[in-house]
């Protein structure tokens, strides 16, 4: 097949000149360097959040391991949320005075380090010190990877760079429990740290070769980061999103433990049920999509309604295999659809300083992931696995609740 640039006649009255040709060209290697930096971001945006999710699989693991209570292993989720709480409105404020490729790929080699230390850790402590390393990168990663992915291409297709960052959040947050727990089930679960270390190695070299210097814009200031907190409802959307992860997280993080201890299943099964929790999240996404651009609101009481029911239910069914698989999916496909859900309604919320209200909900979800993990571990220690259950269970029905006393309410509009 003959293309234009080969059909260029003597009198340049037909076809493209060599000239146009080479020009063409490099247009074209230029966008693909692009996409392929967009990429190298939106895996680094998977990695980060395998990392931060990784105990969630290995909690049970890493707990006999180290000989600590399953309560204390759940620390190792709350570290990093808690660092990246502080993190996140630090890096967001300082963003102005650094090149954006040098930052991510001093975040992906912090990730590395944190990863490193876990899978050698002798101690329990040592272990923890791995995952405030790993704070630093969740806070600094999301105020970041976003806004940078949609500067590597032309504006027209900033929408599409910005979903492809999203969808390696996504795919981070639904499958790496999953994959970290099947790791550990054949290797150990210092070869999940190890894997994702390796992981994070093959994305710092790929950012290293793809991402230009993208020097930093103008600063932020503390004044910008707290105005979306004069509108209700983006204080409504972060009271929602407190209650929400609270109870999430309370509850996920011991899910394995209560699937092997309460339900008696075995480790593999309890592998491949969390890998069909990540698969329904994966689904959740494309059905959350659609749910929020028709009804946000009603989409928010129905997540938190499903979660009400579906949590509390494992104590009631634990004693059978197939319903307590079918409530994993449920659940799985439920708080799928929240991190679409609640950025949206951040958006909608806050419609003259999207960024700022982003950065609010980070260090907020943050804040809730941290002591969701937290509070679940006093429980589990003091009570005992099914009351963690309960426990999120209630909060999801209290989220419920709020959505619904301000269901009337107007979104309000950009000044």
């Amino acid at each position: 097949m003959t293309s234009q640039c080969d059909v260029a006649t003597a009198d340049g009255s037909e076809g493209m000149s060599p000239a146009d040709c080479a020009g063409g060209r490099e247009v074209a290697r230029a966008d693909t360097r692009a996409w392929l930096a967009v990429l190298s971001i939106a895996i680094g945006a998977f990695v980060m959040v395998t990392s931060e999710l990784l105990p969630v699989g290995l909690l049970t693991d890493i707990s006999a391991g180290l000989h600590v209570t399953n309560g204390v292993a759940g620390l190792m989720m709350m570290m990093p949320a808690a660092v990246a709480t502080f993190a996140a409105p630090i890096a967001l404020i300082a963003a102005g005075r650094f090149d954006r490729r040098l930052v991510l790929c001093s975040l992906m080699a912090l990730i590395i380090c944190s990863n490193i230390v876990a899978a050698l850790a002798p101690s329990f402590a040592v272990v923890l010190m791995g995952r405030f390393l790993l704070g630093i990168c969740v806070g600094g990663f999301w105020t970041y990877a976003t806004a940078t992915g949609q500067r590597l291409v032309p504006p027209a297709s900033a929408s599409k760079a910005i979903a492809i960052v999203l969808t390696g959040i996504s795919l981070g947050t639904v499958c790496g429990v999953p994959a970290g727990a099947l790791i550990a089930e054949y290797f150990g679960w210092r070869a999940a740290f190890a894997t994702t270390a390796v992981l994070t190695g093959l994305v710092l070299f790929a950012q290293i070769a793809f991402l230009p210097r993208m020097p930093g814009n103008a600063e932020m200031r503390l004044s910008h980061l707290v105005a979306p907190l004069r509108y209700t409802m983006a204080r409504i959307g972060l009271l929602v999103s407190v209650l929400i992860f609270i109870g999430q997280f309370a509850s996920y993080t011991y899910l394995k433990a209560f699937l092997q201890q309460v339900s008696g299943l075995d480790g593999t099964l309890v592998a491949i049920l969390l890998l069909v929790y990540g698969l329904t999240g994966v689904a959740a996404n494309f059905i959350g999509e659609w749910a929020t651009a028709r009804n946000l609101k009603v989409t928010m009481v129905g997540i938190a309604v499903v979660g009400g029911l579906s949590i509390p239910a494992f104590n009631l069914l634990s004693g059978s295999a197939i319903l307590v698989s079918a409530l994993v999916a449920i659940w799985g496909l439920a708080f799928g659809i929240i991190p679409i859900a609640i950025t949206v309604w951040m958006y909608k919320a806050s419609p003259d300083q999207p960024e700022a209200g982003q950065a609010l909900l980070v260090s907020v979800v943050q804040i809730a992931l941290s002591s969701g993990a937290a509070i679940g571990g006093r429980i589990v220690d003091w009570y005992g696995l099914p009351a963690t259950m309960n426990f999120g269970g209630l909060l999801m029905w209290l989220a419920a609740a709020l959505v619904l006393l301000f269901i009337r309410s107007a979104w309000p509009t950009a000044r």
